[in-house]
């Protein structure tokens, strides 16, 4: 048989799948245009998005080198793939393949020096205008955008810009949204520190955010990094081909790792309250032996069963039972609220890769931090006192009691002011409690108890939720004897039932039957959640974009 030396080619279906399948945000092809430019030695990036009639144009110009020659226009912007030679000095051009990006999204026309090139990929595949042009300056790309993306992919055009600043945050030459920077050069800012790979800052946000030569690449969860901040290389990461990951066999990002690795004790030590991914880092560097089980012993690590942190000091001094439930189970909390048992979140184990007997778990934990004999003797006790939850939940005692206010959650707080206010009950208060046999009693006097799990299961975003809280209230204002406990209903309550509901006296809201006001009380906790969380989020992201530019050296703007 004879031989044949043959070479693999590209179906040009291909090629028009990498041009359409890049990016798949429109945010991504933006960074690609910026990069370009920068790339270009252009000294400013523009970039605008204007909607008229429904439609949206992005533009993107810069001031750079441009393409001048039809050679170039054959090599570079025609053919993909065009290798790069070392006498470029590229900056994070690899495959010559990003432009396609922005051909994806909408009908392109450039104007770069003497030349218009228009491609339309939608509606004439990879067939494209090369057209004579009025000689100008660097590039200018405008994108009819075959999708407007404002109120689809993005709220706003301000969502829009935001989402633009994140990926091009720390690149060196300014690069404007309508007129505003939206990025800072690395080197005015200031670092937790630097070497000669990278820029760090430590101890900021929620995750890690790597930035190659100071555009966004990716984020890594905390709880794989051991540490939340930035990173910016001052050198070119190998990334993949899609940009959004960097590889691990990169010898600069092994080198950053490595220091992101040393500053994991320092930012705990500095912060002594973790968020949850950094939490769980921290007890499998204590599993995996690289962190000091003295500098983290009395920084809360382990989660309970209603997400609050235990440390773990505490959990070696605990002489009583202890176990393991799910997460918001009703009858673990009230076993830790009447001092009955300690309730961690069940998936603790899990998490640090344990299978053994649960009640070992802190022993075997130990085993791996304890730098002495005593200390890992100190959690030898609690194997005997762990109990599993089925035995717990069987001798739960189902007491009625009352929850005091610190003991209540942020929307059980709402809830209650709300109440409270309502002039219906007649001088009783409302109060939330824990009970296993009833969803709420009274004393027939004084107040009004609801049952914590009751009210849980309510939801009280729409009128079902809200009635039967009001029903249930109605029928404990119907009562005027104490019924923690056993009780009866007689005539005498049916008919005090009857009359409270059919109360409709004008001009006298106090003896206006409680259902009422269930529209007043669903209205006001729709207003006061939404508000909450308005302002909740409102004041996280700017007192974490505060820290972060306080520690970068960033001046607030004024407004």
């Amino acid at each position: 048989m004879s031989k044949e030396q043959r070479t693999l080619t590209m179906h040009p279906k291909l090629l028009l799948d990498v041009i359409q399948r890049q990016a798949g945000t429109l945010e991504k092809a933006v960074l690609e245009g910026v990069m370009n430019a920068i790339e270009a030695k252009a000294n400013t990036v523009r970039i605008s998005l204007k909607e008229k009639n429904n439609k949206a144009v992005l533009s993107i110009g810069d001031d750079g080198r441009g393409i001048t020659t039809r050679e170039e226009v054959e090599l570079f912007f025609e053919q993909f793939g065009t290798p790069h030679e070392e006498s470029e000095n590229k900056i994070w051009a690899q495959f010559r393949m990003g432009r396609g990006q922005l051909f994806a999204f909408g009908k392109n026309v450039w104007r770069t020096g003497p030349f218009k090139m228009t491609v339309d990929v939608k509606n004439k595949g990879l067939d494209w205008l090369l057209e004579k042009n009025t000689r100008s300056k660097g590039c200018k790309i405008e994108v009819e955008l075959y999708q407007n993306p404002i109120g689809y992919s993005y709220p706003s055009i301000a969502s829009f810009k935001e989402r633009i600043q994140e990926l091009v945050r720390f690149v060196s030459i300014p690069v404007l949204f309508d007129g505003e920077q939206l990025n800072n050069d690395p080197k005015e800012l200031e670092w937790t520190c630097q070497d000669k790979n990278a820029y760090y800052m430590f101890g900021v946000g929620e995750e890690l955010k790597v930035y190659n030569l100071g555009v966004y690449v990716h984020s890594i969860p905390s709880y794989r990094s051991g540490v939340s901040g930035i990173v910016v290389s001052k050198k070119q990461l190998k990334v993949n081909f899609a940009r959004n990951d960097v590889h691990s066999d990169c010898p600069i990002w092994q080198d950053m790792d490595k220091v992101v690795i040393k500053n994991r004790k320092k930012t705990r030590q500095q912060r002594r309250s973790l968020d949850k991914s950094e939490r769980l880092s921290t007890l499998i560097d204590l599993r995996d032996g690289v962190e000091d089980y003295d500098e983290v012993k009395n920084i809360g690590l382990v989660h309970d069963v209603n997400g609050r942190v235990v440390t773990l000091e505490k959990i070696r001094k605990h002489k009583g039972a202890w176990t393991f439930a799910k997460h918001g189970d009703i009858i673990a909390d009230k076993l830790m609220q009447q001092g009955q048992a300690l309730c961690l979140d069940e998936n603790l184990p899990e998490a640090l890769g344990f299978t053994g007997n649960p009640g070992r778990l802190f022993y075997w934990l130990a085993n791996a931090f304890a730098a002495d004999w005593d200390l890992f003797q100190n959690w030898g006790h609690l194997e005997g006192c762990f109990k599993p939850f089925k035995e717990l939940r069987k001798q739960f005692n189902s007491s009625y009691s009352i929850l005091t206010s610190q003991c209540l959650t942020a929307t059980e707080k709402r809830i209650l002011a709300i109440l409270n206010k309502m002039p219906c009950w007649k001088g009783r208060e409302i109060h939330i409690g824990l009970s296993m046999t009833a969803y709420g009693w009274t004393d027939g006097e004084t107040y009004i108890v609801i049952e914590r799990s009751f009210l849980d299961g309510l939801n009280l975003n729409d009128s079902i939720g809200v009635g039967a809280l009001f029903a249930l209230l109605s029928h404990e204002m119907a009562h005027d004897i104490n019924t923690a406990g056993s009780h009866t209903h007689g005539e005498e309550f049916f008919r005090g039932f009857h009359d409270m509901i059919m109360s409709v006296e004008a001009g006298d809201c106090r003896s206006a039957s409680p259902l009422a006001w269930m529209s007043s009380f669903e209205y006001q906790i729709k207003r006061s959640r939404i508000e909450d969380r308005r302002v909740n989020e409102r004041d996280k992201k700017q007192k974490q974009q505060a820290r972060t530019n306080k520690k970068l050296g960033i001046a607030a703007k004024v407004k």
